[in-house]
């Protein structure tokens, strides 16, 4: 018998799929990298949607955020 054309199984039962809660975390459990997060979403939700302004307002917004930020600069060499 040719392979296309046996039975295919078929099993009964439910599939079952686990997700996380659309629910935001509490401000006492939000890190330091909450802004991060929050633009990275941004970030993802423009790029799955080609939407070029939401794109360049969320590295503004990264950049801004990561700028804030105490740093320390090494040594400049020329």
């Amino acid at each position: 018998m040719l392979p296309f054309l046996k039975a295919q199984r078929k099993d009964g039962g439910i599939a079952t799929v686990y997700r996380k809660s659309d629910e935001k975390p509490e401000p006492s459990e939000m890190t330091d990298d909450s802004g991060l997060e929050a633009v990275a979403e941004d970030l993802l939700r423009g790029v799955h949607s080609h939407d070029k302004k939401l794109i360049v307002a969320s590295l503004k917004a990264m950049f801004e955020i990561m700028e804030s930020e105490p740093h320390h600069e090494g040594p400049h060499e020329e």
